[in-house]
């Protein structure tokens, strides 16, 4: 009827998002999103009547409470919940037991036990040396894929890995060995698929193709080779966020198309690639675009790293890593050990990356990243801030640099000038010198000229009171001469 039509678009629940786009949000699911993805699950899982499901995943999670309960409650299944941290050994022991039909779980969970079970008994000098000999390699193969299958059970179809990104050597190595597993692309707003394919035809690094009742593009000019945002629309679709309508409308275009957030590229079959998230995405001032889920899924793959965050800080790369300490410790290692090997991690890593993505820097964290991404960005979000504060910190401190280099500027302007004046006035003392030099031996010339004239003058007066005395005698004596003259002249006859 229309009336039971109209019912499926009706909202069924609220689930709120772990925040991968953005702070935590009501998403409204209808019934069709719910029926959608469970009638997918019945399209692709074997699971029947009296099968067995464990269930890791909380059921506030969408990925856990649509595959794990309502297929597995739907198809009839017996579901087990996990009531302990889904360790290694803890997955062992109850996985033996219950023997699940399908598993679901997040990457980080099949990554530690093959990391830790599966990987070292391969990945020695000696395994590495077999792998090369063709009837061997097919031996050793498949004694790791049955060791592999053993852990989980031995009797799931397949193992349907979802959440976050898978590390991709990890994926590589099951790949080789034929492990059934596959991937779930999705989100909370799709309720949650919206890629998957069967483990047998799934391509490497792929997350599958469109669902059914789903489209897929990739928003790029070449989605082929140049990553852009995926954006899908379909019967998985939310409609909208609790009271949200802005949020609800910066997701949802006027063409219906929910935009992800995530960055991906779709080859000609139609299988869609996830590259990062374009808010992870890392744009380096020489322009060059990093994917850090690319770089973290290396360094994943190394010696007691359990997780890491790739970060970018000041223009460099910098390594959040979480540790496995639980390893390390039972090897020996001591705490300044695991931070020679986080740097020798480092080195290695380096060499297996471009220029453009070489890591600075390693820093530890004593503390398990959260799983949900909504800590991660707040912890992203405070690094950013702390970022931005010794930003603002450093570019005051430039100022207060350029202010100075400013006032250093001026004082050498006027240390110049008054070199400058100094030097003239040095110039104009030495003029001065030379001049009351040249005024002394001029008057020291002076003064001898005056002292000869003295001289001259005392001969002169000398030679003239000689000369009066001279003219004195002479009057005397030509007086007496004329007396004498008068005296003697004859007497007239």
């Amino acid at each position: 009827s229309s009336s039971a039509a109209s019912d499926v678009y009706k909202r069924q629940i609220i689930n709120y998002t772990s925040g991968t786009t953005g702070y935590s949000k009501g998403v409204m699911l209808p019934y069709r999103s719910l029926w959608s993805n469970v009638a997918y699950c019945f399209e692709m899982l074997p699971v029947k009547p009296g099968d067995h499901i464990v269930s890791m995943l909380p059921m506030g999670h969408v990925f856990g409470m649509v595959y794990d309960f309502l297929y597995g409650f739907s198809a009839g299944a017996h579901i087990y919940f996990l009531t302990r941290m889904p360790s290694p050994k803890i997955i062992s022991q109850s996985f033996s037991e219950i023997k699940p039909r399908v598993i679901s779980c997040v990457p980080l969970i099949v990554e530690k036990i093959i990391k830790k079970d599966i990987l070292p008994k391969v990945d020695s000098k000696i395994g590495k040396l077999l792998l090369k000999v063709p009837i061997v390699n097919d031996k050793i193969k498949s004694l790791a894929r049955q060791a592999a299958m053993e852990i989980f059970g031995g009797n799931f179809d397949e193992i349907i890995i979802g959440g976050a990104p898978f590390n991709a050597e990890v994926e590589a190595f099951l790949k080789k060995i034929g492990f059934p597993y596959t991937i779930a692309y999705g989100m909370t707003e799709c309720g949650p698929i919206i890629c998957s394919s069967r483990w047998e035809t799934l391509k490497l690094a792929s997350c599958g193709k469109a669902t059914t009742r789903m489209e897929v593009r990739i928003d790029s000019p070449d989605p082929k080779t140049h990553a852009g945002e995926i954006v899908c629309r379909g019967m998985n679709m939310m409609l909208g966020y609790y009271k949200n309508p802005e949020a609800t409308a910066q997701i949802i275009d006027a063409n219906g198309w929910l935009h992800t957030g995530d960055l991906g590229t779709l080859d000609e079959e139609g299988y869609v690639t996830v590259r990062g998230r374009s808010k992870n995405l890392l744009l380096t001032s020489s322009g060059q675009n990093i994917y850090p889920e690319e770089i973290e899924s290396k360094l994943n793959n190394m010696p007691y790293v359990s997780e890491s965050l790739i970060v970018l800080q000041h223009e460099k790369l910098v390594a959040l890593i979480y540790p496995d300490f639980d390893d390390a410790f039972a090897h020996g290692l001591q705490q300044t050990d695991i931070q020679k090997v986080m740097e020798q991690n480092r080195i290695e890593l380096n060499q297996q990356l471009p220029n453009y993505s070489q890591i600075s820097k390693i820093k530890i964290h004593f503390e398990e990243f959260e799983k949900t991404v909504e800590k991660l960005k707040s912890e992203m979000d405070q690094m950013e801030q702390e970022v931005e504060h010794e930003k603002e910190a450093r570019a005051d401190y430039y100022s207060k640099i350029e202010t100075i280099k400013q006032q250093l500027q001026k004082a050498y302007v006027i240390q110049n000038t008054a070199k400058m004046n100094a030097e003239q006035v040095k110039a104009k003392k030495a003029d001065a010198k030379a001049v009351s030099s040249k005024i002394h031996e001029e008057g020291a010339e002076l003064e001898q000229q005056i002292r000869e004239i003295r001289e001259n003058h005392e001969s002169i007066q000398v030679e003239l009171e000689t000369s009066e005395k001279l003219e004195q005698e002479l009057t005397e004596q030509i007086a007496s001469y004329q007396n004498c003259l008068l005296y003697t002249s004859p007497r007239p006859r």
